[in-house]
């Protein structure tokens, strides 16, 4: 739950912030990432399990087969959280090391979403999980400077 509120958190400022300089092209990309993880919700991102490293804190995240792969749109938040010091403050929990599974998760598939955040074996499998409604896909790069 708190990576989701993170993730909301910044996709908002980051939008905002767009806007206050004019930049509308970057505008659209992260109100188009902000409805992605709108859209997903809480309950449907990865589930973390703890470990450690290093005796650092490290989350194993675990695959979710039925969702799309949209590693690199949530990879563009999380960065986005430690460039640009606007968006987020340093306060509050230390933020930690996700290292992405194979393993799949023991979640059940999520029904009633855009057919844009499924995987395409989730469609075939079962042509009625996705809504009617339509999530406009948007290919997003991203520049670090």
């Amino acid at each position: 739950m708190q990576k989701y509120k993170c993730r909301i958190q910044v996709t908002n400022t980051a939008a905002m912030l767009r806007a206050e300089r004019g930049e509308k092209d970057d505008v659209l990309a992260w109100e188009f990432l902000n409805q992605v993880i709108t859209t997903l919700g809480s309950d449907r991102m990865s589930s973390d399990e703890s470990g450690q490293e290093d005796m650092e804190p490290v989350f194993f995240t675990r695959a979710m087969p039925w969702r799309r792969d949209i590693t690199k749109e949530l990879k563009i938040i999380d960065t986005s959280c430690y460039l640009d010091s606007d968006i987020l403050s340093p306060q509050g929990a230390k933020r930690a090391k996700r290292i992405r599974s194979t393993n799949p998760t023991s979640r059940k598939a999520v029904r009633e979403l855009p057919r844009q955040l499924y995987s395409p074996t989730s469609l075939e499998q079962d042509e009625g999980i996705a809504s009617k409604e339509s999530l406009l896909w948007m290919s997003i790069l991203m520049q670090m400077i």
